[in-house]
């Protein structure tokens, strides 16, 4: 749930001393099922609660919120629920990986909230965000496995955006720079973009001759190759592969 690119910091209170999350920040995507969670009437919640019973494996939130309502009664009309089923399995990742305790990590959150979308905030009871965030996360996980999966994905310090590849000619000139230029080069540039593990976008750039770009290619086809037989591989072991 959270861009956890924030260090746990520890506060000391007297003698003793707890662990904190700083930076604490909900990402877009999930605010709106972090208001449904804490606006459902405790009915709701008190049902979503006893759904999830001993845990709940699923593809994804589509189907675990298919189960939950199959669990449930209470839980079929209830709106915004997909969104707040992937909020929850969301915050449950983030609290086991967090190592808090569930009254710092449910403060966390409310803070969050009210920093990340204040306005969203206003129509919460950041008393009663806070008391469920506790209870959610003493429960049993909502585990999704497309959630897992992206969250592998994420787990490197710099996650390719974007490429390009500039080419040009260099002129090497004699000390008369009037005098036009006898030999020349072709050079290449390759710009490669990426997000960095604070989710800042960055540049770097590398110089290329033709030599490089065909072993560039080679690399290319060779993962590509190596790619296609894990997929053949995958598929035998009844394995699913997420892009």
């Amino acid at each position: 749930m959270v861009d956890s690119d924030r260090a746990l910091q520890p506060i000391v209170i007297g003698s003793e001393e707890l662990t904190t999350l700083a930076r604490l920040s909900i990402p877009e995507r999930y605010l709106v099922g972090v208001v449904g969670f804490a606006s459902m009437p405790e009915s709701v919640f008190a049902d979503l609660l006893g759904a999830i019973g001993t845990g709940l494996p699923a593809e994804n939130a589509d189907a675990a919120t298919a189960e939950l309502q199959k669990r449930a009664d209470g839980l079929r009309n209830q709106p915004d629920l997909l969104k707040v089923v992937a909020a929850v399995a969301s915050m449950q990742n983030t609290y086991h990986e967090a190592h808090v305790t569930p009254a710092v990590f449910g403060k966390d959150i409310a803070e969050a909230l009210s920093a990340d979308a204040p306005n969203m905030a206003k129509s919460v009871n950041l008393s009663v965000l806070t008391e469920r965030v506790v209870k959610i996360a003493g429960a049993k996980r909502i585990e999704l496995m497309e959630e897992k999966i992206r969250s592998l994905q994420a787990e490197v310090e710099r996650e390719y955006c974007c490429g390009r590849i500039l080419t040009d000619v260099r002129a090497a000139f004699s000390e008369d720079p009037s005098t036009p230029p006898k030999a020349m080069t072709i050079l290449h540039t390759l710009r490669i973009g990426y997000i960095n593990d604070v989710a800042e976008h960055r540049e770097f750039y590398v110089a290329l001759e033709n030599a490089d770009l065909v072993d560039l290619k080679d690399q290319i086809e060779r993962a590509l190759a190596k790619s296609e037989t894990l997929e053949a591989l995958l598929a035998k072991a009844d394995c699913r592969l997420f892009e």
